[in-house]
């Protein structure tokens, strides 16, 4: 899958609010992995799919697995932010 699958609003950015004011998909939410691990009820319906994006796609990756475990369709931009920045 690639970006462009996922709704703009179901683009989930992992990162500080100062990285995501300086380069953030257009319609991306920016959401703190500590809240969205805490109550994912809150941001996250079970029947969609969710793109979840941070730097290096490592931290994405983790949170998403934990997600996928809790029953919600997530996944990783692989690679994350600073791959799409250096292309």
């Amino acid at each position: 899958m690639t970006i462009h699958d996922f709704k703009k609003e179901n683009i989930i950015d992992l990162r500080t609010s100062i990285k995501y004011q300086r380069f953030h998909f257009n319609g991306s939410r920016n959401i703190d992995y500590i809240n969205l691990l805490s109550n994912p009820s809150e941001y996250l319906k079970r029947n969609e799919e969710y793109l979840l994006v941070c730097d290096k796609g490592i931290q994405s990756m983790d949170v998403s697995n934990i997600l996928k475990k809790r029953g919600y369709h997530t996944y990783s931009l692989e690679g994350g932010i600073e791959k799409i920045i250096k292309k």
